[in-house]
């Protein structure tokens, strides 16, 4: 009797655990793979640099759009975007030249959370972001920027229960030409975005 005692609590001893081990692990693969998507604000600013002898002052701008969030530890966001930029410039012999682009932003995103808490978490994110020009108009400026633009999105953010903020910079790739000058646009950001799941 002792004997078949000490069997049954034995057995219900590692049913026991191994349920406590499965729902363990069943939140670990949730938490895994987790899934967030949500509005997103970016305040940007930043300058134009010139090979050539021109003066340029570069105006802040937002973007707006969406972002998704998808994983862990380890995860990959892209973004969709809509940036309006606006710009004047003065040249050595006092020319004067405006412009205002709109453009589609997608950057694409993998991060990699340091902390990561429920309702809690830092961040590190890097990826390339990809500029497609949808309209634009210019003062003495007709051949300043190309429809596309490649650059190098990288920052530090940080989750508080459902609000995302991310800091850090955008680094221009490719070059613009300008009359007879080759241009790069670099851009700090900021944004804070909402997640509709936490």
């Amino acid at each position: 009797m002792k004997k078949l005692t000490t069997v049954i609590l034995g057995i219900l001893i590692a049913v026991s655990a191994m349920a406590q081990e499965s729902a363990a692990t069943k939140k670990s693969v949730k938490r895994s793979c987790k899934f967030t998507f949500g509005p997103e604000v970016i305040f940007h600013t930043g300058k134009v640099t010139f090979d050539e002898n021109i003066i340029k002052n570069f105006e802040s701008s937002f973007d707006a759009g969406i972002f998704v969030r998808m994983g862990g530890r380890v995860y990959f966001e892209p973004k969709a975007l809509y940036s309006f930029k606006k710009s004047d410039f003065t040249s050595m012999d006092s020319l004067k030249g405006s412009f205002t682009d709109h453009y589609l932003t997608v950057p694409l995103l993998l991060g990699v959370k340091v902390i990561d808490r429920k309702q809690f978490n830092l961040r590190v994110l890097a990826g390339p972001q990809f500029g497609f020009s949808v309209a634009r108009k210019y003062s003495d400026a007709k051949d300043f920027f190309s429809n596309a633009e490649i650059g190098i999105y990288a920052g530090v953010g940080v989750d508080i229960w459902r609000f995302t903020m991310n800091v850090g910079y955008n680094f221009s790739i490719n070059k613009h030409q300008m009359m007879e000058n080759r241009t790069k646009q670099n851009m700090f950001f900021a944004g804070i975005g909402f997640k509709f799941i936490n």
